[in-house]
């Protein structure tokens, strides 16, 4: 099977299981067993029952974001609610590149206002976003970013949502990977406190991407602009989370101790994996305060080709060059996974230095 094949399915790739997959993000400690048995445990009727109202699944997600049911929305993963978003704004969006193509396929070239990152390491500041908001109403800040990992504190954007609150702009905040950004709490901006304040911003965020249970297809949307957040129910329906993702909701509080102990190793990971694919001649990582590090190659091979190669040896990476300007080079981007298989990736980069 070739690469195209295996991607444009995205997803499904536990039917290829001698792949290990770099390709798409995943919480490797995370959940644990004891959470997972629980879910088994109740596999018949998760299988076989209604699951209950958006309503109820509001309420559950609280417990575990701290949030009030007001001020949230369970969502059947983030997509679902990236799809929306043109249709519960007004004006232009402006986004800076590259970035998570979702947002940019959802919304539409008419409407969304595309500001290039110049820096060749894709490193940018505030000051960008400032920058951008002169040109649209509403920002668009993935935080951190992905691909390249880079992120803007909680300070900045506190000051930036006063500055936007005064022009009357939105900031459209999504946090699927603060979970793995260093003093991650004071990085989030996904707290009551933030969201009762600013009405002009709504975060979203991944369940499945850093909770480590993206087959289960979960995020959440919190706001506390009323009219914003009763325009986003009115595009789900009554049921669009299943079973299995509320039981999960349900469960997930009593594990919040060792989600947030799976992230730490993430974080101790993620810097033991970029300090040896430093090592690596032929490729550059990037600094990343996410769970993958962006990487561009330097002498030897295209992304495509070094793609092509890994493949063989049974490793799946993201060739990230496609959303680039050539002038800048070529780019992958890798997943941070367990030590075992960071170490066997590794081993084989070595090898073809």
């Amino acid at each position: 099977m070739n690469i195209k094949e295996i991607t444009n399915r995205f997803g499904g790739l536990w039917r290829n299981s001698n792949i290990i997959d770099y390709f798409f993000l995943v919480n490797p400690y995370f959940p644990n067993n004891l959470l997972l048995q629980k879910l088994k445990k109740n596999f018949s009727n998760l299988v076989t029952q209604y699951p209950s109202s958006l309503k109820y699944q509001n309420k559950l997600a609280t417990k575990i974001f701290k949030i009030n049911q007001n001020n949230l929305v369970v969502c059947n993963g983030v997509s679902e609610i990236i799809k929306i978003l043109p249709n519960i704004f007004d004006g232009k969006f402006g986004i800076l590149i590259p970035t998570f193509n979702e947002y940019i396929n959802a919304i539409g070239l008419n409407r969304i206002i595309l500001n290039e990152i110049e820096d060749e390491s894709f490193r940018y500041s505030i000051k960008e976003l400032y920058d951008l908001s002169k040109k649209c109403k509403n920002i668009i800040l993935i935080n951190p970013d992905n691909p390249s990992g880079n992120i803007i504190s909680q300070k900045e954007l506190i000051k930036f949502l006063n500055y936007l609150k005064k022009k009357n702009k939105n900031l459209i905040i999504d946090e699927s990977f603060i979970d793995f950004s260093e003093r991650n709490h004071l990085n989030k901006m996904l707290s009551q406190k933030v969201i009762t304040k600013y009405k002009n911003l709504l975060i979203i965020k991944s369940i499945g991407k850093s909770f480590g249970v993206a087959g289960i297809r979960l995020g959440i949307a919190s706001t506390s602009n009323k009219k914003l957040l009763s325009k986003i129910k009115s595009y789900l329906p009554i049921w669009n989370i299943n079973s299995f993702g509320e039981t999960f909701l349900e469960i997930m509080p009593k594990y919040l101790l060792d989600f947030n102990k799976a992230c730490k190793k993430i974080i101790i990971e993620r810097d033991i994996f970029y300090k040896e694919l430093k090592n690596i001649n032929f490729i550059k990582p990037l600094p990343s305060q996410s769970n993958y590090i962006m990487c561009k190659i330097l002498k030897k091979f295209t992304s495509k080709i070094l793609t092509k190669k890994l493949l063989k040896r049974g490793y799946l990476i993201k060739n990230i060059s496609e959303k680039i300007d050539k002038k800048k080079g070529e780019y992958i981007r890798l997943t941070v996974r367990n030590r075992t298989d960071n170490k066997g990736l590794i081993n084989i980069l070595k090898e073809l230095q």
